[in-house]
């Protein structure tokens, strides 16, 4: 697909991550969304002896803390100051997307797939895996009524197992599903619905930046898209993040739904590996919200002529 050396991607690590309620709540459509600031608090609380007020930036021992370096990464700029990287960590609800806020009765479970990337971050997963249990304690959902808000029942950190990455072999074509909102912004305006070239980019690019930061370096994919557009049937999503510690409102809009690729080369080889990964680390930004996850499924479709269908909801 670059030069014509093997494509070498960094390692990543899956995990399924259970967690049960102990008592009767609701939770975001998007559950991640919550469970992304409480779990950043506790993997802050367990090594931070500051209060939480105080910057990562400003702190002494900073270069040797894994919790900037796994949950919010910064490289120094040029021009001074610091730019953010994208975490080597992020998330995504097992079952994708809800409809409606999702209502937990006792001994309900709630499973997310977390994903470590690099081998430093697969080195972290005993801290990993005590911020979780920490952040289950936390509580990410809230108490009925609707109104009772402030509420934050516990949930129970039940198990934690290695799952494999996600394997492709090459195929004519694959269906790219998009479980969760695509975030992207091009030139300004949000992407609705992504033209193979838009798609691409955003590819390379998730892939480019985790191989500089937590592999061995960045491949160098093709530069024009190796597949087609063939079709895709997309609708517009809307996610409400709320924190309620903050009193803080957050709102989010972009794709879900499936877009199918045709392989220019049926024995696109990187191609396959590039969805492989694109599927266990997600593409588009706040993936460690939830967002941008996305899975790759192996089609011999071969439509003929371009469908486009976008729908708001």
């Amino acid at each position: 697909m670059g030069n014509g050396s093997p494509m070498v991607l960094p390692p990543r690590l899956r995990l399924s991550v259970v967690f049960e309620a102990t008592a009767p709540q609701r939770l975001s459509p998007l559950p991640t969304t919550s469970l992304r600031g409480a779990l950043l608090r506790a993997a802050r609380g367990l090594v931070c002896p500051h209060d939480l007020a105080t910057l990562c930036r400003d702190c002494p021992t900073r270069g040797g803390c894994p919790y900037p370096r796994l949950f919010e990464p910064k490289v120094a700029l040029p021009s001074g100051g610091e730019g953010d990287l994208p975490p080597p960590v992020s998330m995504r609800p097992a079952d994708g997307l809800s409809t409606a806020p999702i209502a937990l009765a006792p001994r309900n479970r709630l499973t997310v797939v977390l994903t470590l990337v690099g081998a430093e971050a697969i080195a972290a997963r005993p801290y990993v895996e005590a911020a979780l249990a920490g952040a289950a304690l936390r509580g990410i959902g809230w108490a009925p009524p609707r109104g009772e808000v402030q509420a934050r029942p516990r949930l129970r950190l039940e198990a934690v197992r290695s799952l494999a990455e996600t394997r492709l072999a090459p195929a004519p074509a694959y269906r790219l599903q998009l479980r969760t909102p695509l975030l992207v912004d091009v030139e300004h305006s949000a992407v609705r619905s992504p033209d193979a070239a838009v798609l691409w980019r955003i590819v390379v690019r998730r892939v480019r930046l985790l191989a500089r930061w937590y592999g061995a370096g960045a491949p160098e994919p093709a530069f024009a898209p190796p597949f087609e557009v063939v079709s895709s049937d997309l609708t517009q999503r809307t996610v409400k993040s709320v924190s309620v510690r903050q009193g803080q409102t957050r709102t989010f809009s972009g794709p879900v739904g499936e877009v199918l690729l045709k392989s220019v080369r049926s024995d696109d080889a990187d191609l396959a590996a590039l969805l492989a990964f694109c599927a266990d680390v997600g593409l588009g930004g706040k993936t460690l919200l939830g967002f941008g996850a996305t899975d790759a499924v192996p089609s011999r479709a071969n439509a003929r002529g371009h469908r486009s269908v976008v729908r708001s909801f």
